[in-house]
């Protein structure tokens, strides 16, 4: 298996906890069923106890510390620590569930799906997986890959991070015709590609910056560029689509919009056509630690509905 295309680093030290495992899945060259696995947690028969199923091939050892009660409510934790394989569920349960649970160890998940799939194939390989560069002599028998346009709709409607990361890094080593690519790589390209003031900065590979150094000017200047590709514009949300479900739907066709969350923070960057048919660019950084973050949201709703109907 070729997994050299960019570093091993699972979270860029940049990373806010909040990104880490398992709010996060880790980023490794190591990518299947987007590195989730399924986890049952169902109620006894006699509904005394909660009893966790793993149906998945790949299980983890789980420590159930969870209770019946009359809500779901239900951590995650690792409590031997982030490099230990164990996993603690606290907290309670009212009815049965379905928990998709970041892998702990993306390669291991590969090598399963992959060994499942040459036993389905009917391809007999008994020996271990190792990681090898391909040999410029090699030849492809199949392809499985996924277009642009069905990632960045996960990256540019969904705020997918993890997908964010992984295209960023693997777009880094192409660029920089590297065997690997670090998350350094990816900012040094993006300030490369984009020409910034002395006073900007791209502190981060995708999503608000973590280290609070990104600037509403500096992503306003970036979107303007961005949108001078009518492509792109193409595939940007509009209200009501995937982070902007049940927002502004009244605004449908007249807007185009990338948000961003973090804890205790909102962003938005929204390209707005006004009932009087100017075309207007909003970019806001809104941060609070004492309100919750629909109200963030419903903030962001109001200064852009307010914009599109005075302007």
């Amino acid at each position: 298996i070729d997994d050299y295309i960019f570093d091993k680093d699972p979270y860029p030290s940049s990373w806010l906890d909040e990104d880490k495992w398992p709010r996060q899945r880790a980023i490794t060259p190591y990518v299947i069923d987007r590195n989730y696995t399924q986890i049952n947690i169902v109620r006894s028969s006699l509904a005394k106890k909660v009893d966790v199923v793993q149906n998945d091939d790949y299980n983890m050892p789980i420590i159930n510390e969870l209770k019946i009660d009359d809500f779901n409510k239900i951590k995650i934790t690792q409590p031997y620590g982030s490099n230990s394989p164990i996993i603690s569920l606290q907290g309670t349960i009212k009815d049965d569930t379905v928990m998709s649970v970041p892998v702990l160890n993306p390669e291991i998940h590969f090598n399963i799906k992959l060994a499942q799939a040459l036993e389905k194939n009917k391809i007999i390989y008994l020996k271990t997986f190792n990681s090898r560069k391909t040999p410029s002599n090699a030849q492809k028998i199949a392809e499985v890959s996924h277009s642009i346009k069905s990632i960045s709709r996960l990256i540019l409607h969904n705020s997918d991070n993890f997908a964010t990361e992984i295209v960023l890094k693997v777009a880094a080593a192409k660029y920089y015709k590297k065997s690997q690519a670090s998350y350094n790589d990816v900012v040094n390209m993006l300030n490369e590609q984009y020409t910034l003031s002395d006073n900007e900065t791209i502190a981060d590979a995708s999503g608000v910056s973590r280290k609070n150094l990104l600037k509403p000017t500096t992503i306003s200047n970036l979107y303007l560029e961005f949108l001078k590709d009518e492509e792109f514009k193409k595939l940007l949300q509009t209200s009501h689509q995937g982070t902007m479900t049940d927002r502004l739907i009244f605004l449908k066709n007249n807007l185009r919009i990338k948000t961003g969350t973090m804890r205790k923070l909102s962003a938005i960057c929204a390209d707005v056509k006004t009932r009087n048919d100017n075309e207007i660019l909003i970019t806001a950084i809104i941060q609070d630690e004492n309100k919750r973050k629909a109200l963030l949201k419903n903030f962001e709703n109001s200064l852009i509905g307010i914009i599109y109907k005075h302007y």
